[in-house]
């Protein structure tokens, strides 16, 4: 079970949820919006009644404002002025003995919907709130917008053509922002609800007037939302989205205007209404939940899937051997090349390949030693020609394998022991070198010089016949 708080300027919603969204038990106190310590102690106590008699995870809240989900930190928390420059979750968790996780309270009823609400099959909606301000959440292919600095949302901002009180939608498309403008109207000064004003409607014309204006205010928002973002819907939530004629108050408005028609899109009520904020946030705890691996081990990671140990290293060697690096020795070998796959480990290079395998790399180590030479010779001896046919027969490809071995030599041709020059006519298997005459005969290479016998057919005097 999780405890999910509703902030307001006004009250405090509060719940017991369970994961599934089953609200097991709600109510609500007023919100001491301008003393820290009061709005604290206000919600402590609320936390402790619940624990009292119930097994809670943790505490989720929605918060006007500009908040950073991942701190809690909130710039400025709208009309709760108490929480400007505060972080709530260090605050909290500094008390009581359970986490807490807070979101922007038209982010978490934009939320709310697309988990279990009205926004179930959308990808891309905007989630309009009427309350004491207004405010509300994004989503853009699938993705919660927060926007540069959790500011994404904050329709109350918004610039109208209004008459009256202020020029931006919170002054003039809000609860607060009806209410005040039927006071100032009746000259009252005392308490009044949004429900009240309504209710006043049916019996003035005067208030009906001022609600079809306050209608148009809500309007002009909601088409420069459409005309901007494009989204599959738009829906609207707050206290006051209850009243069962205002969604068709607000559609009969908006088709009023000219250019509607051209980028139209539904305009709902939220599924959840007054509950919107508190599951909204429940559901971001879950998230965050996941994300800090408390609930069940999961591994955020493109490039890591190990079991038991994560390891984000291109130089660490762990069980099982798995390697990110083209240069570490590890068993069983494995060469880096786009261009060999062979058994045994394989040398990468154009220009040799013989048994036993041979590595061409200076940051390799294998058993058995390395040979680098473009000009070996080797046993069994293979001519290199691109018109020869051997047997066995043999590819001209760099990248080949072939068994036996075959060294690329264009100054070597053995067996019969012919030397390929223009120079030598012997028939005798004599190696090409004016440097060297070594018994048993060596190979040309600056390089390398390798104990395979190569035979001599030259007869020696005592094995000549005898008369």
């Amino acid at each position: 079970m999780i405890i999910s708080f509703d902030v307001g300027g006004t009250e405090v919603k509060h719940g017991l949820l369970l994961e599934d969204g089953t609200i097991l038990t709600k109510d609500s106190y007023n919100t001491k919006s301008k003393n820290l310590e009061m709005f604290l102690q206000d919600m402590i106590e609320t936390i402790d009644l619940y624990t009292k008699d119930h097994t809670v995870s943790g505490v989720a809240i929605s918060l006007p404002g500009i908040i950073d989900p991942h701190t809690g930190y909130s710039k400025q928390a709208g009309a709760v002025t108490a929480l400007d420059k505060q972080n709530l979750k260090e605050l909290l968790e500094s008390r009581i003995p359970l986490r807490v996780e807070i979101e922007n309270d038209g982010n978490c009823a934009a939320i709310a919907e697309k988990v279990s609400g009205n926004a179930i099959n959308c990808t891309d909606f905007i989630c309009l709130t009427i309350g004491t301000g207004i405010g509300g959440g994004i989503y853009i292919n699938g993705n919660l917008l927060h926007g540069h600095s959790f500011r994404s949302g904050e329709f109350g901002f918004m610039l109208t053509p209004a008459s009256w009180d202020g020029s931006v939608l919170n002054n003039n498309a809000s609860t607060t922002g009806l209410i005040h403008s039927y006071k100032k109207l009746k000259g009252k000064k005392e308490k009044i609800s949004g429900e009240t004003v309504f209710l006043e409607a049916v019996k003035h014309k005067s208030v009906r007037k001022l609600i079809d204006e306050w209608v148009k205010n809500i309007s002009y928002g909601i088409y420069n939302l459409a005309a901007t973002l494009n989204p599959q819907k738009i829906l609207i939530g707050g206290g006051v989205t209850a009243q069962p004629d205002l969604l068709n108050k607000i559609n009969q408005q908006l088709e009023q205007f000219y250019w509607w028609k051209a980028i139209k899109v539904p305009v709902e009520r939220c599924l959840h209404q007054n509950d919107a904020g508190m599951l909204g946030a429940m559901y971001h705890f879950i998230q965050k939940s996941s994300e800090k691996n408390l609930n069940s081990p999961v591994q955020i990671s493109t490039e890591k899937n190990l079991d038991p140990s994560i390891q984000k290293s291109a130089e660490m060697n762990f069980e099982p051997p798995i390697q990110k690096s083209a240069e570490m020795n590890f068993e069983p070998p494995i060469q880096k090349s786009a261009e060999m796959n062979f058994e045994p480990p394989i040398q990468k290079s154009a220009e040799m390949n013989f048994e036993p395998p041979i590595q061409k790399s200076a940051e390799m180590n294998f058993e058995p030693p390395i040979q680098k030479s473009a000009e070996m010779n080797f046993e069994p001896p293979i001519q290199k020609s691109a018109e020869m046919n051997f047997e066995p027969p043999i590819q001209k490809s760099a990248e080949m394998n072939f068994e036996p071995p075959v060294p690329k030599s264009a100054e070597i041709n053995l067996e019969p022991p012919i030397q390929k020059s223009a120079e030598m006519n012997i028939d005798t298997p004599v190696q090409k070198s004016f440097e060297k005459n070594l018994e048993p005969p060596i190979q040309i290479s600056a390089e390398i010089n390798l104990d395979l016998p190569i035979q001599d057919h030259r007869i020696s005097d005592s094995d000549k016949p005898h008369s």
